[in-house]
């Protein structure tokens, strides 16, 4: 249903995607998921995340 709905809703929403893996994409792009909130039975899904280390970086703070 997500994909069949998105184009017409990406002109009425300013470009949303209904059929996004949003927090999948977060989180690749180095983001941790603090909380997630799901309304209308996860029809609509709030996201808080943070910016932490990139994957593997482990190095800890940089030398002064």
């Amino acid at each position: 249903m997500q994909d069949w709905l998105t184009p017409a809703w990406k002109v009425v929403s300013d470009g949303c995607h209904l059929n996004r893996a949003t927090e999948q994409l977060v989180s690749r792009a180095g983001f941790e998921i603090i909380r997630r909130n799901d309304e209308v039975d996860g029809l609509l899904v709030e996201l808080h995340a943070a910016k932490g280390a990139p994957a593997g970086d482990d190095a800890g703070p940089a030398p002064s």
